[in-house]
């Protein structure tokens, strides 16, 4: 199965969900050494989704990004959509 990485340039939280915000979930971003900060979200988390939406909040200025992210999830579906 796969997993989904999300690695930024900063720490940071992620704020996510499977159902369309209806339940969310946190997720603190962890320092790679390689001068990123990322998450990886297991594909069992969202065997049943069709999309995982997703915001961050900056931990060094506590400033949000200020959109939502969507990944689609399912056979051929492969791209982020901001």
């Amino acid at each position: 199965e796969r997993a989904l990485l999300i690695a930024l340039p900063a720490p940071a939280l992620v704020h996510w969900s499977i159902d369309g915000w209806q339940t969310v979930h946190d997720t603190e971003t962890g320092d790679t050494e390689l001068g990123l900060h990322a998450i990886e979200l297991d594909a069992a988390l969202f065997r049943d989704a069709r999309q995982i939406d997703f915001t961050l909040q900056w931990r060094d200025s506590g400033n949000w990004a200020g959109k939502n992210f969507q990944v689609a999830i399912g056979d051929g579906a492969r791209s982020a959509n901001p």
